[in-house]
């Protein structure tokens, strides 16, 4: 996000020598500028949840937990006693917070371009957990980590439904 920012703030600057009208540039600028307050705000919640949670004592348990959690997808997902560690996305995610699991294959022009599993959490929110392999090579990944996960909470709801 941060690169992203930048890159607005230079395009929107670069175009100052073209005759563009002064309010597309003030856009650019603008939105190069919330991003790159938007991304140095999330990066200074990481320390403070840090802080917090080894004000809790909690830190130690959570790393622990996460040294003897069963490994799946290369590492990507690990699970653990009372949480889920989704490396890819760069969640800790405790199983009681899953309401809904289930397969989201994407398509392009009738080819699969895209598949992941995804998960409803208790707000109601619809997540990404991990990506997947495309076009079936993960069927057998998706069973094993839905009975996983299915075992660590049996009141998850497997499949879609809206």
């Amino acid at each position: 996000m941060i690169l992203i920012g930048i890159f607005m703030i230079l395009f929107g600057t670069s175009m100052i020598a073209a005759d563009i009208p002064v309010l597309l540039l003030l856009f650019f600028v603008g939105v190069g500028l919330m991003l790159l307050i938007l991304a140095l705000c999330s990066m200074l919640d990481y320390p403070r949840y840090f802080q917090s949670l080894e004000s809790n004592g909690q830190m130690n348990w959570l790393l622990q937990d996460y040294a003897h959690a069963t490994p799946c997808l290369n590492g990507n997902l690990r699970f653990g006693y009372s949480c889920l560690y989704a490396k890819g996305q760069g969640k800790l995610i405790p199983y009681t917070d899953i309401v809904r699991v289930y397969q989201y294959i994407h398509k392009t022009n009738f080819v699969e371009d895209r598949r992941e599993l995804k998960y409803i959490n208790r707000e109601g929110k619809e997540l990404s957990l991990c990506r997947l392999k495309v076009r079936g090579k993960s069927d057998a990944d998706v069973r094993m980590i839905i009975g996983m996960l299915y075992q660590k909470n049996p009141a998850i709801q497997v499949g879609y439904h809206k």
